[in-house]
């Protein structure tokens, strides 16, 4: 059972984040693409993926110093 709390727990701490990250870089990436600024759109959706996998990566450490 402690498991399987640690689990809901990871994954709705990772939605939350997953979904401001989303929020904020969308509006952010809509705007530059509307300016045409393609550069600045791709390096937008670079953070955008380092921001996920860094999101995940710092919650599984997390849950795993923690067990």
């Amino acid at each position: 059972f402690a498991l399987t709390k640690a689990a809901m727990l990871f994954v709705a701490i990772n939605a939350l984040l997953h979904l401001a990250t989303d929020f904020i870089t969308s509006r952010i990436s809509a705007s530059l693409q509307e300016k045409q600024n393609t550069r600045g759109f791709f390096m937008v959706l670079g953070l955008d993926q380092l921001l996920h996998h860094a999101a995940l990566a710092g919650t599984l450490s997390f849950f795993l110093s923690v067990q």
